[in-house]
């Protein structure tokens, strides 16, 4: 195993940091706090916590919001003051007095767990008594770090403990404040990658985003990619419950996920309890999100591979249909043809390149229709090379593609 233990456990005798470190991949675990005080790609050199930021890098903080917060927001989205605006955006009866509080946790252990290919910091804290009886905070949280034997990457996950509802306007997110000079956002965003600063119209929904697996900070040399496998919803550069900016534009390179809020009135729920999980993976890459093939690293986390018994009654042993890379496709279905013999396999471009793709294909396959997305139509596609294994599919940016596969 490829840890540094020796160090691990020179940095706990210590008592001021724990370290886990790889030959890819460094993370220091501040003690007092918990938090991450290092990030390191070490195939680049390159620490992503930025510690002069107001916050520490991943921690997570509880926000109960005021009247005049909610009043700033009505009046700053809304035109008019007809009654359904001020229910359905607002939150009749709340109280006056109420202010706005922020809370984050206090740590009370911090140990290690170690497995074959992996090691985990594991951190217990716990809320003001205060922010969980008056409001919604969770009791208890915990939140671990696991590094793994040789992965650039690191996983964070959070679970909090026994949290009671509230009819406060309330939300919890996780922070992540990154070095990065000059920064350059990318979203995954519906089915393709956009620009935060320059594709979204105006007075949209300028402040907050939803990722369909993947965002990206990068700079001129590198980046880091945050998959949030729980919490999709998240903001850039502050924390954007209960407000509107028409014409906002993200710039300081800090990251916040919304891990729940009761913040809108239809077809949400107006509380928030429970045992609750949310998982992350950090992704540090050289490069832009292309060169670092984030879209291949979110695609893997997200959709894990099933593994199944491919024998029939038919064919004793299984057999590949798909031979070799994709070249930036993703495989959105595999099943039998609804319709008749065959399978149908749909692909989809993660690159946002229009270009031709190779697709190279066992001696199993006969032949190869292109249908549409309920299996209609069909053109047959010629085979691009002698051997009869070889098709070309020609793609646009982000574009899905259905392929009726045919067996001999």
């Amino acid at each position: 195993m490829s840890f540094c233990l020796a160090r691990l456990k020179r940095k706990l005798r210590r008592g001021d940091a724990l370290t886990l470190e790889n030959r890819r991949a460094r993370v220091v675990v501040d003690r007092t706090t918990g938090w991450l005080s290092e990030f390191t790609d070490k195939s680049l050199d390159r620490d992503w916590v930025d510690d002069g930021s107001r916050g520490s890098f991943g921690h997570y903080v509880y926000d109960v919001y005021s009247c005049d917060d909610i009043l700033r927001y009505w009046r700053k989205y809304n035109r008019g003051d007809s009654q359904w605006s001020i229910d359905d955006f607002g939150k009749t009866g709340y109280p006056a007095s109420q202010g706005r509080e922020t809370f984050v946790p206090r740590v009370d252990s911090v140990e290690v767990e170690r497995g074959e290919v992996r090691a985990t910091a594991v951190c217990r804290g716990s809320n003001d008594p205060d922010s969980v009886g008056r409001y919604g905070n969770a009791a208890g949280i915990e939140w671990r770090y696991t590094l793994y034997d040789d992965e650039p990457y690191v996983d964070v996950e959070y679970e909090l403990l026994g949290k009671p509802e509230t009819p406060l306007a309330e939300s919890g997110h996780v922070v992540f404040p990154l070095r990065a000079n000059d920064p350059r956002f990318r979203i995954n965003k519906m089915g393709s990658v956009i620009d935060p600063r320059e594709d979204i119209a105006r007075s949209a929904n300028t402040l907050l985003h939803c990722c369909e697996n993947w965002v990206d900070v990068c700079d001129d040399r590198s980046g880091l990619a945050m998959i949030p496998l729980d919490s999709p919803l998240f903001s850039i550069g502050r924390n954007a419950m209960w407000d509107f900016e028409p014409e906002y534009r993200p710039s300081g390179p800090t990251l916040f996920f919304n891990l729940y809020n009761n913040w809108w009135g239809t077809n949400f729920p107006q509380w928030v309890s429970g045992d609750l999980r949310f998982r992350f993976r950090l992704l540090p890459h050289a490069g832009d999100w292309r060169e670092g093939e984030v879209w291949r690293t979110a695609t893997e986390t997200m959709n894990p591979p099933l593994c199944f018994d491919g024998r029939s009654s038919e064919r004793e042993e299984g057999a590949s249909l798909i031979v070799g890379d994709l070249d930036g496709m993703s495989v959105t279905a595999f099943k039998p043809a609804e319709d008749g013999d065959g399978f149908v396999l749909r692909v989809r471009d993660l690159l946002g390149v229009a270009r031709v793709v190779p697709i190279f294909l066992s001696e199993v396959v006969a032949g190869v229709d292109l249908v549409n997305l309920i299996e209609y139509g069909g053109e047959k596609l010629e085979w691009a090379n002698r051997d009869r294994r070889k098709i070309h599919l020609e793609t646009r940016p982000f574009e899905a593609h259905t392929l009726k596969l045919y067996t001999g």
